[in-house]
C-alpha cells in the first residue's frame, strides 16, 4: 500500500511538523536512515537530521521524498523512524486485513469498522440516492447519526429540501475522484468524503464525520487509501445487491428490476427532477468496432442538476434526459457534438414522464438503432419516424394495394412537374404539428412564405387538416 508524505503527520505530531508538500501523490511504501551519497528511490522515505541534509541550517530532524519534506522539532532520529516505520506497518496490517476479510465475504459494516480499528475515527457510507447504507460499530447507536439518517432515510421523503439544498450548492462534489471535505450543511458535522466509482458511475460515498474529540490530519488521505478496497467490495457484491441497488439504479431499472424505480426517482428528484417533467432515454452505440469509449463519455455527460445522466449499459450508452431541466434543443446540440467527436450516433425514444416507463422507453430507442439503415456519427434517430417507416415497410411487403393517401399522391406528381416542394412543406408541417414557426425555421424559410405555399395547397388540394384521422393518413402517407 503506497503512502503520501502528509499521511506521515498525525503520527509526527508530537515533533511540531512543518510540512512543505507539492504533489502528496501516494508512493512510500518504505523508509530508509538517509546516509551521504546515498542514490534516493520513489518509493521511500528518507529520515536524517537536518544538519546533513539541505536544510542545515536548522536543527532538527528532517523527512523527506522527492522534493516533498517535512521539518520535525526533535533531535531523537530513532524514535522518529521508529514513529515511520509502525505508521507503514500499521497500513500494511489494514490492507492485509482487508483483502482477507474480501476474500472472507466480509460485510458492508465490517469493512467499515475495520477502517474505525485501523484509524481511530468513525466512517458511515450513503449510496448514490444519499440513504444511509452501513456503518461502522461505534456510529450504530450514536442519536447524532441514527436521528438525522432516519428523517432522511425515509423512503416517502423524495423531495427533501435539505438534500436539494446541498446538491445545489455543491454540485462540483458528485464528479470528484478525490478526497474532499465539507462544512456542516447537511450532515450534523463538519466532514471528509470520498466518492465510490464503479464503471465511472458514483454508486456511494464515504463520510468522516468530524464530531468533536475525532482528531484526524489524515483523514482525506485514509479515505482515498480505503477506496480501491471498497470499490473491490462492491464488484464483489454487486450481482447479490438486491437491497442497495449499488451497481446503477438505472442500469437496475433496465434490467427489469421495477423496485429500482423508487431509488432512482430519489436520486434525480435530489437534483430538481420533479414528478410529471417530459423525459426521452437516448441510446447511443459506438460505430466503430474496435473503440469502446462509454465508461468515459457517461463521466462526460452525466450532469443530473442540468437534466442528463448518462450511463454505460449492455455496451451502449445509455443517457436519461429531462427537457424540463434544459431544453430538448440544448441537450440534443451537446450530444451530437460529443457523438460525432466520438463517432458515435443514437436513437431517442418517444417522450414519457414517469420514470417507472423508462425501461420502456430504453426498448423503443433500441429498436429504432436496430431497424436503421447506414448509422452516421452524430446524428440523433428519432424513434417517432422509424416506427411509421417501418409500418409502411411492413405494410409495403404484406399488402399489393397503394395506401397513400390520394392527396400526397397528387402533390408529389405535380412538385416533379413543376419544381416546387409543397409536398416536403405539408410533411414538415404536419411532423411540427401545425406551428408555424417551428416549420418556417426547419425548412429556413420567412412564415410569409410559409403561410404562401399552405394558401396554394388549400387552393390546389384542399386537404381537411381540422380532422385527426385525416392529419394522420396524411402524415403516414409520407412515409410508404
Amino acid at each position: 500500500m503506497k503512502l503520501s508524505i502528509s499521511m506521515f503527520i498525525d503520527e509526527l505530531r508530537e515533533y511540531e511538523p512543518e510540512v512543505h508538500c507539492t504533489s502528496f501523490a501516494r508512493q512510500i511504501d518504505t523508509a530508509r536512515f538517509y546516509e551521504e551519497g546515498m542514490e534516493e528511490a520513489g518509493n521511500v522515505l528518507y529520515v536524517a537530521e537536518a544538519a546533513r541534509t539541505i536544510h542545515n541550517e536548522k536543527d532538527g530532524i528532517v523527512c523527506w521524498t522527492g522534493i516533498d519534506w517535512v521539518y520535525l522539532h526533535t533531535d531523537h532520529i530513532v524514535a522518529v523512524m521508529n514513529h515511520v516505520l509502525q505508521l507503514i506497518n500499521r497500513y500494511a496490517s489494514f490492507a492485509d486485513q482487508c483483502f482477507e476479510a474480501l476474500r472472507s465475504g466480509t460485510s458492508l459494516p465490517e469493512l467499515l469498522s475495520i477502517f474505525e480499528q485501523s484509524f481511530q475515527v468513525p466512517l458511515f457510507i450513503i449510496d448514490s440516492s444519499q440513504y444511509l447504507i452501513a456503518l461502522s460499530s461505534s456510529l450504530e447507536n450514536d442519536p447524532r447519526i441514527t436521528d438525522f439518517t432516519r428523517i432522511h432515510n425515509s423512503k416517502g421523503n423524495e423531495d427533501s429540501k435539505l438534500l436539494k439544498k446541498f446538491n445545489n450548492k455543491y454540485p462540483e462534489t458528485f464528479m470528484n475522484r478525490r478526497a474532499f471535505s465539507l462544512p456542516a450543511d447537511i450532515f450534523p458535522t463538519k466532514s471528509y468524503c470520498q466518492n465510490i466509482f464503479i464503471n465511472n458511475e458514483r454508486v456511494a460515498t464515504m463520510i468522516i464525520p468530524l464530531f468533536p474529540g475525532i482528531d484526524t490530519l489524515s483523514g482525506k488521505e485514509n479515505l482515498e487509501v480505503f477506496c480501491p478496497i471498497m470499490e473491490e467490495w462492491f464488484i464483489q457484491n454487486r450481482k447479490e445487491d438486491a437491497a442497495y441497488l449499488l451497481t446503477s439504479n438505472l442500469a437496475s431499472l433496465l434490467d427489469g428490476n421495477n423496485s429500482a424505480a423508487g431509488d432512482l426517482i430519489r436520486r434525480v428528484n435530489l437534483f430538481g427532477w420533479m414528478p410529471g417533467d417530459e423525459m426521452r432515454v437516448l441510446v447511443a452505440t459506438n460505430l466503430s468496432n474496435q473503440m469502446y469509449f462509454d465508461s468515459r463519455l457517461s463521466q462526460r455527460l452525466t450532469a443530473e442538476k442540468d437534466g442528463v445522466y448518462a450511463i454505460p449499459y449492455q455496451k451502449r450508452l445509455v443517457i436519461l434526459c429531462n427537457f424540463s431541466l434544459q431544453p430538448k434543443e440544448q441537450i440534443y446540440s451537446l450530444l451530437q457534438f460529443v457523438l460525432e467527436q466520438n463517432y458515435y450516433c443514437a436513437a431517442d425514444s418517444f417522450s414519457f414522464h414517469r420514470i417507472e416507463d423508462t425501461k420502456m422507453a430504453y426498448e423503443q430507442a433500441l429498436f429504432t438503432l436496430h431497424v436503421r439503415g447506414d448509422l452516421t456519427p452524430g446524428r440523433i434517430y428519432a424513434s417517432g419516424d422509424t416506427v411509421l417507416e417501418y409500418f409502411a415497410d411492413t405494410i409495403k411487403q404484406h399488402v399489393s394495394l397503394t395506401l397513400t393517401h390520394p392527396i400526397v399522391v397528387q402533390m408529389l406528381e405535380y412538385d416533379k412537374e413543376h419544381k416546387t416542394n409543397y409536398a416536403g412543406t405539408l410533411e414538415c408541417f404536419l411532423k411540427n404539428e401545425r406551428n408555424h414557426q417551428l416549420t418556417a425555421t426547419e425548412l429556413y424559410i420567412h412564415r410569409n412564405t410559409l403561410t404562401q405555399r399552405l394558401s396554394k395547397i388549400k387552393s390546389l388540394w384542399n386537404p381537411n387538416l381540422e380532422d385527426a384521422a385525416e392529419r394522420l393518413y396524411l402524415y403516414f402517407s409520407f412515409f410508404f
